[in-house]
């Protein structure tokens, strides 16, 4: 991995933590995550083609989440997706990243056969 990518990918993970702000605009201390119930289904590519789906649920409908998946190839990564489906993956292992308004978050390592 070269150093720019480990760069994005640590300042993509530091941006992901929950902090603590003073009236002042001053982060002082991390707040507190409660684990987020999202539970996650995979559906595995035909015969090698690019129709790989992950479905998200959120049981909490009141909030609001943002995903971050990674692979190993750069093209694939999506930053900041929002909505229950990622479609279109190719065969092979992910990361993902489930994020709540609060910025707390879920890391799911997934693998598309």
């Amino acid at each position: 991995m070269s150093i720019s990518k480990t760069l994005k990918y640590s300042l993509l993970i530091l941006s992901l933590t929950t902090w603590q702000t003073r009236a002042d605009g001053h982060k002082i201390s991390r707040v507190p995550c409660r684990e987020l119930a999202v539970t996650v289904k995979i559906t595995d590519t035909t015969e090698g083609q690019t129709n790989g789906e992950i479905s998200l649920d959120y049981p909490d409908t009141k909030d609001t989440y943002t995903y971050f998946i990674f692979s190993g190839a750069e093209q694939d990564n999506q930053l900041k997706g929002t909505g229950k489906k990622i479609s279109n993956l190719k065969r092979g292992t992910y990361n993902l990243y489930v994020q709540n308004q609060e910025g707390c978050t879920k890391h799911f390592k997934l693998k598309i056969n």
